[in-house]
């Protein structure tokens, strides 16, 4: 196909960066490819809102066709267009995908550090979304990335109540062995962790696991109760936050060997700090909620260098006796 030439003149009042801006956009609109690639344009341009709303790479995400969409953002995000700006409406380039069920724009979104849990005004995120519209395929792939699985389940009856009864059983099937997964491999870290010093029980957990990214935000909000009974005689409260990496075929591999400043750096218990009673890493500590009332725990987190999730819970255990070694 040959190149587009726009004469600059064509666009009152245009300074070389309003028409850097101008020719992406008619040439995302166009669906021109040649033009798209040949034309430079600045990094703090390619991020503004192209229509007062959208950004360059949520107009490819949106306007173009399928066939052609997945070339045209792997093009724009080449040429630093960020895959997280969000739309004036709330929306993401990777929500607008999933909406749209493209599974393999969905991928390269997520390969390319989209984010997966931000969320809109009404509170949906990428995986509600898949959810409300029944892709299992794109379910699947937000799961097995690293999605927090927590916010959906909560939600599922509310943004959903339009598929029918036997969808959402299947849904909730989907998400509850996916958190099962997520509960199994936490409390058999928990295990090998706690199991050569003491016979210990664990208790079932106060805080639904959740998946958190370290890259996605700096600071991450949760509560949880904590009964009476939570708290008895030999009774403690251990909070674990275990760096995990999401492979590729849905296999999940712990990742204990973290740089010292990456990952979490600090747990906030009610305002208070909690130490980490693990001497290698900031993962498992020992906490104090407060008795029949609601916890807030706020965990802050630095970047990781390869992408790593943090698995957070709450569990309560009995320390039975000490063992001698």
């Amino acid at each position: 196909m040959s190149v587009k030439e726009i004469p600059h003149t064509s666009i009152p009042g245009a300074n070389s960066k309003k028409v850097q801006n101008f020719i992406v956009h008619q040439s995302i609109l166009r669906e021109d490819k040649q033009t798209l690639i040949q034309c430079s344009i600045d990094h703090d341009q390619v991020n503004t809102y192209v229509d007062g709303e959208h950004t360059l790479l949520m107009k490819a995400v949106l306007d173009c066709s399928p066939n052609v969409a997945h070339e045209f953002v792997k093009i724009l995000i080449e040429k630093k267009a960020d895959p997280n700006k969000v739309s004036k409406d709330g929306r993401t380039p990777l929500m607008v995908a999933v909406e749209k069920n493209q599974l393999k724009l969905v991928k390269l979104l997520i390969r390319h550090n989209a984010h997966l849990n931000i969320q809109t005004s009404s509170g949906e995120t990428a995986l509600i979304m898949a959810c409300r519209n029944g892709y299992i395929e794109i379910i699947h792939v937000l799961l097995n990335s690293g999605a927090d699985v927590k916010p959906a389940l909560a939600n599922l009856d509310k943004f959903c109540e339009s598929l029918s009864e036997d969808i959402k059983i299947f849904l909730r099937n989907t998400l509850n062995m996916h958190a099962s997964k997520l509960r199994m491999l936490t409390e058999n870290v928990l295990k090998d962790l706690m199991i050569t010093s003491f016979d210990m029980q664990l208790g079932d957990p106060l805080m639904t696991c959740r998946c958190i990214s370290p890259n996605e935000s700096i600071d991450h909000d949760f509560y949880f109760p904590c009964p009476t009974n939570a708290t008895e005689y030999n009774t403690n409260i251990l909070l674990l936050a275990l760096p995990v990496l999401f492979e590729r075929n849905g296999r999940l591999k712990t990742k204990l060997d973290l740089k010292e400043k990456e990952g979490v750096q600090r747990i906030i218990l009610n305002e208070v700090d909690m130490l980490s009673i693990t001497p290698a890493g900031h993962f498992l500590y020992y906490i104090t909620p407060l008795i029949n009332e609601l916890n807030n725990v706020k965990i802050i987190t630095t970047n990781t260098e390869d992408q790593c999730k943090i698995l957070i819970c709450v569990y309560n255990i009995t320390l039975r006796k000490f063992t001698q070694t």
